[in-house]
């Protein structure tokens, strides 16, 4: 039922949107060929900005964009262009990465065509393509294109909605859950993904960054979902869940900082499953954003990451100004490595599943770490807890709701476990902070804690 009401309300927002769109076309783009296609009301079609393949029929003509949506662009109070959501179609089309092309694409003579594979590991420009892409563009007053970016594969991005710094969010549907780019939640947004799974390009492979970054004030729900690394790429990674944070602010309310939920989920194959590092565009570190960020996650899997979790250096205060314990917490979550641990290049071996740097006091509390990679040395077996400098404590979860003043009941506690692990817990404390290890399993480690 939730569902089918969801496509009702999209199916409503792109009726109201074609309605409206003859109010907002720019002269350039007014002048063009704009009809219904063949099959039915799938959304206005534009000519003429890609190049059309006279042999192919109408609903095939290569370079076409389809558009769905089109909402004009304001700065300063004035009118300066046009945004536009749909999907582009491109058929023998030859892949050009200098982007003078608006599209990225240039047609070719040779009747090669094939899908564009996501896995391949691009280097050099130039390859065939036969791609039905999301698209989103921008353009000027008088119809021409400024940039075009294509987002994904299958299904259009039906429907443009103005946030209130002045951007804009785009909804659509996919029949394939690739994600080829970055998914920014900005300030104030809710993006809840949930009884689904997404897969990600790998970053070194298709050159294009795949992470979820959370700004400040933005909020992410994982709930019943998994995100992975495309699953037909052997051997791929993708670059995980990146939180930011106001480093000089309080966790208190949550809308300071970035703000992640994970329950009932998987995260497999992220070169860092979650953190609460901001990186710049050159992936240097961005310190004015990092730290702060809040990440709990219960009940869930963490499978073949390079590292699940960085916590970067914060210092939690009250509204007082007393010094408290940092929000963040990881509760009864399953921490695995295999055999299939990888991205068949540089990444040969798991680091740390969580990492602690000059915080104070995240909660640890019933979690497993178990590595099954014993065909390698002991020291490529992974470290299941690095604190550098860091305040801890590692003890039991508990599986019952009632907890009384006097602790957890022994029979409902969930201790934490380490196996077949370098090292169960990792301690750098130049600072001599305080840690506390309680009622830990430790089974087979070179070291368990050190």
């Amino acid at each position: 039922m939730r569902l089918k009401s969801i496509k009702l309300a999209l199916f409503a927002l792109f009726f109201t949107s074609f309605f409206s769109y003859a109010q907002v076309l720019p002269p350039g783009i007014a002048n063009r060929n704009i009809h219904w296609p063949k099959d039915g009301p799938m959304g206005p079609q534009v000519f003429g900005t890609g190049v059309i393949d006279p042999n192919q029929t109408d609903q095939e003509k290569s370079g076409e964009d389809w558009w769905y949506d089109v909402k004009p662009i304001y700065e300063n109070g004035d009118q300066v262009g046009y945004m536009t959501c749909g999907f582009t179609a491109h058929k023998n089309y030859y892949f050009d990465e200098t982007g003078l092309n608006p599209q990225g694409f240039i047609q070719m003579p040779d009747p090669i065509s094939f899908l564009k594979d996501p896995c391949e590991r691009r280097t050099v420009e130039g390859e065939y393509a036969s791609i039905y892409q999301q698209h989103i563009g921008r353009y000027d007053l008088n119809g021409n294109p400024i940039w075009c970016k294509h987002v994904n594969f299958g299904g259009p991005l039906m429907a443009l909605t103005n946030t209130p710094d002045g951007g804009f969010i785009a909804v659509g549907e996919t029949n394939a859950a690739y994600n080829h780019d970055n998914v920014i939640i900005k300030q104030n947004a809710t993006l809840t993904i949930s009884n689904c799974t997404i897969e990600f390009a790998d970053t070194r492979r298709v050159n294009v960054d795949t992470k979820i970054v959370i700004e400040p004030g933005g909020r992410l729900i994982i709930n019943n979902a998994t995100l992975t690394s495309i699953q037909s790429c052997e051997k791929a990674m993708w670059d995980g869940i990146e939180v930011q944070g106001q480093p000089g602010q309080i966790q208190t309310p949550n809308s300071n900082q970035g703000f992640l939920s994970i329950s009932s989920s998987t995260i497999s194959n992220a070169r860092n499953g979650a953190a609460t590092t901001a990186r710049n565009n050159d992936n240097t570190v961005d310190w004015t954003k990092t730290g702060g960020g809040i990440i709990i996650a219960t009940n869930s899997n963490f499978i073949n990451n390079y590292a699940s979790f960085g916590f970067m250096k914060y210092t939690p205060y009250t509204a007082s100004g007393a010094l408290t314990n940092d929000k963040s917490g990881i509760l009864k979550c399953n921490f695995t490595t295999t055999d299939d641990f990888g991205d068949g290049g540089m990444t040969t071996e798991p680091y740390a599943q969580i990492i602690m740097w000059d915080t104070k006091n995240v909660r640890i509390q019933g979690n497993t770490f178990t590595n099954y990679r014993m065909n390698v040395p002991i020291i490529e077996r992974g470290t299941g807890i690095l604190s550098v400098d860091a305040a801890f404590v590692v003890k039991p979860g508990c599986t019952s709701s009632f907890v009384s003043p006097g602790g957890c009941p022994p029979i409902n506690e969930v201790k934490n476990e380490f196996h077949n692990l370098y090292t169960g817990i990792a301690i750098s404390n130049i600072n001599k902070s305080p840690f506390t290890i309680d009622k830990t399993i430790f089974n087979n480690n070179l070291y368990g804690a050190s």
